[in-house]
């Protein structure tokens, strides 16, 4: 039986919206650097069993840089980004919108929330 972070990348990864992680929390076994910033653009790795995201290598860093403390494959070369290369898109899934496998049904539920109407059971 495959596990939740697997079922839940395979079914939204098609979506076309990045990869999702399963698991956003990250390891608090990396260094300090790591877990102040996240994962930013630019970072290399991979997803590992529990669905978290496994870092190798920052490819927008410097070789010497905290963020590679693994260091950094053989000929690397770091990629320098201008801030025209990268897009930001703040409102492009609408407040209250859902990124799905399945057409979603929303449904409302109105609840009465007058203690006068209470029945005691």
């Amino acid at each position: 039986m495959p596990n939740p972070g697997e079922v839940y990348t395979r079914l939204l990864l098609p979506k076309g919206h990045g990869c999702p992680i399963w698991c956003p929390e990250h390891n608090q076994n990396l260094p300090d650097v790591y877990r102040r910033d996240g994962v930013r653009i630019g970072h290399v790795g991979g997803i590992d069993h529990d669905g978290a995201f496994d870092p190798l290598f920052s490819i927008c860093d410097r070789p010497e840089d905290p963020i590679n403390f693994e260091g950094v494959p053989d000929g690397f070369e770091q990629l320098v980004l201008g801030p025209m290369d990268v897009t930001c898109r703040p409102r492009y899934h609408n407040y209250g919108s859902h990124v799905c496998s399945e057409p979603l049904e929303r449904n409302a539920i109105v609840v009465d929330t007058d203690p006068a109407t209470e029945h005691n059971v």
